[in-house]
């Protein structure tokens, strides 16, 4: 490293990336790290991590100090920036917007303090197109520096006042095209509402929230002009917390049209996936309905319910009150019918009487236009597997294959962040279900 600096010449002249870890203030490795930033003019992506198991260190700041002296040195454009933190909690406050070419950032278990303070940054930041952040939900972190309130936590944090004032008054994030973020209904929401980018393709959210009326103001954005123009994939998982349930606090069912109503104003979506955890989504043959209105170019649709093993048993655990609706198999045809282009459908079902299988077949017999693009076919989803009543299988698969003649039994690999239901995924005991046996018969009767 010397003998490069004495020749005033870069220690990697054609270095484009590189990976370091924090080097906790100790001279060599901050000198590797020095010597790598003033490299190259070509320098694009740089990648932290902290020396498990320890965290990261305030001397990170110093790390970060090291790299904005070697890009003015050198000229270099950073487009690329990853601090992934080993799910250990990043502790230190990160001053992203004195980046202010990066268009790609990911930043793993940030603390609350750290997310409120990165925030007013990362929407400066005018080429950014992708942002990638997890906000870390440990409990202990209720002594961090923010409180509920977004405008209180950001007045409560060191951010610079100029630029703090821009982003509550004008918002930010105007380039952004793809956005992954997990933290809670607050700390997501206060993103998604600043937002001013009318070019965001991919959302991903992970939230968690105490009340279903928490969904219905963290849904709410994604209905705005600018954000809805451009959304075409969306990945929502709702963690809600059991305990409200428990108490007679919340109920245990959560309408559509209440609760994720402004979606249906997201004309150009093509991919929704949403897994309620803790909440039963209660969705009408009238909501499949609107769906097909809204969404002429869905691809893909998956809407499930989950709950956490202990509460299977638990007296408030009731998924199948009378209150909560499921579409019928008759209403999903109608919706695959109106998206042309729908591929992958992966929906809890009502039961199926026989009469409600005579109209399917009489519909199959006289239906001229074939949806030729739908091929998995998803009518259950865990629980509801053994819970779904169907009349004669053989006769519902020869139904639906005449209508949609490349449907098959065998799923894919994605659906909300966990294996799609295939056949590979059914227990022991599901397998003896209608469900399971109506997925079988898809390939049998496959034109």
């Amino acid at each position: 490293m010397d003998r490069a600096r004495d020749l005033a010449r870069p220690f990697f002249p054609n270095l484009q990336a590189f990976f370091v870890r924090e080097s906790l203030g100790y001279p060599p490795r901050r000198g590797l790290l020095r010597a790598l930033a003033h490299s190259s003019a070509s320098l694009s992506a740089v990648s932290f991590a902290p020396r498990p198991p320890l965290p990261f260190h305030d001397t990170l700041a110093g790390d970060f100090a090291v790299l904005l002296e070697g890009l003015a040195a050198t000229g270099a454009r950073l487009r690329y920036m990853n601090v992934y933190s080993h799910c250990l909690r990043l502790h230190v406050t990160l001053p992203f917007a004195r980046f202010g070419d990066l268009k790609v950032v990911h930043a793993s278990s940030m603390t609350r303090a750290g997310y409120w303070y990165a925030l007013p940054h990362l929407g400066a930041l005018r080429e950014l197109e992708e942002l990638d952040v997890t906000v870390d939900d440990d409990p202990a972190r209720a002594g961090d520096l923010v409180g509920n309130l977004p405008l209180q936590g950001l007045d409560q944090c060191p951010v610079d006042d100029e630029l703090k004032e821009a982003f509550e008054d004008h918002g930010g994030f105007h380039t952004l095209r793809k956005l992954s973020l997990d933290g809670t209904h607050s700390e997501v929401g206060e993103l998604t509402r600043k937002i001013r980018s009318t070019t965001l393709e991919e959302l991903s959210l992970i939230s968690t929230q105490d009340f279903t009326s928490d969904i219905t103001k963290l849904v709410k954005p994604l209905g705005s002009e600018n954000i809805a123009a451009s959304l075409r994939k969306l990945s929502i998982f709702l963690v809600t917390n059991f305990a409200q349930v428990a108490s007679g606090a919340d109920t245990i069912h959560a309408l559509f049209p209440e609760v994720l109503g402004p979606l249906l104003r997201v004309h150009a979506l093509e991919k929704l996936e949403i897994m309620s955890w803790h909440r039963v989504l209660s969705v009408s043959d009238v909501d499949l309905r609107d769906m097909a209105t809204a969404w002429p170019n869905l691809r893909w649709l998956a809407i499930g319910t989950d709950r956490e093993v202990c509460y299977q048993t638990h007296m408030a655990w009731t998924p199948y009150a009378p209150n909560i609706s499921r579409p019928s198999i008759f209403a999903l045809v109608r919706l695959v019918e109106g998206c042309r282009r729908l591929t992958r459908l992966r929906v809890d079902v009502a039961d199926m009487s026989e009469e409600d299988l005579d109209v399917l077949e009489a519909h199959a017999l006289v239906a001229t236009k074939r949806q030729t693009q739908f091929t998995h076919f998803i009518p259950a989803w865990d629980d509801h597997r053994l819970h779904l009543s169907l009349p004669d299988v053989d006769r519902l698969a020869r139904a639906l294959c005449q209508l949609f003649p490349s449907l098959e039994r065998r799923a894919g690999e994605e659906d909300c962040r966990r294996p799609r239901p295939s056949i590979d995924y059914w227990t022991e005991e599901q397998q003896k279900t209608a469900a399971y046996q109506l997925m079988k018969k898809f390939n049998e009767w496959s034109i």
